[in-house]
């Protein structure tokens, strides 16, 4: 018979396992074995019950965080009131609740916006809606502040956010965004901010870019398919009441992907406000 004879291996292994270490060593093993089986098994079972547990004490806490932020949103400082609307952009943007939440937080913000947006508004509620709005427009207004990357394909929107968002393109009120080359021009870009308020036409801020980047002629700005006509129609008709020519210009579609409903761009060219008073 060839081969290695198996029996003194066995009766080694026997001794082994009569020794006390050897009994200890098998015995730990085998807890250590049914142990592990026994735990993945009761999570297993009660998976279901921990993972409702989680997303209660989750719900839970979102709910607190929104609790906190709303009433600010009604505080007699105006500065107070701002902060809520900043905090819960922030929340939104980066998903730092639940869904069910941040749908919560949309239909906040959707109503502050409506607000301001109204021919009521208050001052507070406008520069609330503004900043909203920037928050809306944030893809656009960050390719104009560099048009180098704005060339590049735009990164799809996280699938929470687009879950979470409520707010329907189509409601989106007329804005103007202004942007000027050249601080000198700062005051009739305010002349007109002002006129456009006045109008119910928001105009969120002014912009200072690259002078490079002007056109040699002041044009406004627009994505043909994404405007309604009115809202064409009342800015035009508070440019010309401001005594202020510009050249429409549509957006090509490669430059609206970004860009949301009602959307417009007022760029002025450096020398408007000798232009204007002229």
């Amino acid at each position: 018979m060839s081969g290695t004879d198996p029996a003194p291996a066995r009766k080694g292994l026997f001794e082994f396992l009569d020794s006390k270490f050897g009994f200890w060593l098998v015995t730990t093993l085998f807890v250590a074995v049914w142990s592990s089986s026994y735990a993945a098994i009761d999570r297993y079972m009660h998976k279901d019950e921990a993972e409702r547990t989680r997303a209660a004490e989750s719900a839970r806490r979102d709910m607190d965080a929104v609790l906190k932020v709303v009433p600010l949103l009604f505080a007699d400082d105006a500065g107070q009131q701002d902060l809520a609307v900043k905090l819960l952009l922030s929340l939104r943007s980066k998903k730092a609740l639940e869904d069910d939440s941040l749908a919560l937080v949309q239909a906040v913000l959707d109503a502050r916006l409506k607000t301001g947006s109204g021919a009521g508004a208050t001052d507070n509620e406008r520069r609330q809606a503004a900043l909203i709005l920037k928050a809306e427009d944030g893809d656009r207004i960050a390719a104009i502040a560099n048009p180098t990357a704005a060339s590049a394909t735009p990164a799809a929107m996280p699938p929470t956010l687009a879950v979470a968002r409520q707010l329907n393109d189509a409601e989106l009120p007329p804005r103007v965004y202004l942007q000027i080359g050249d601080e000198a021009d700062r005051d009739v870009a305010k002349r007109l901010r002002s006129a456009f308020a006045s109008a119910n036409v928001l105009a969120p801020g002014i912009e200072l870019v690259d002078a490079r980047h002007t056109p040699d002629r002041s044009d406004l700005r627009y994505c043909a398919d994404k405007l309604d006509a009115s809202a064409l129609a009342r800015v035009s008709a508070v440019l010309q009441q401001s005594r202020v020519t510009v050249a429409n210009r549509p957006l090509p579609p490669a430059a609206c992907r970004s860009v949301r409903f009602n959307h417009m761009e007022l760029w002025l060219q450096r020398g408007a406000s000798a232009a204007a008073s002229g």
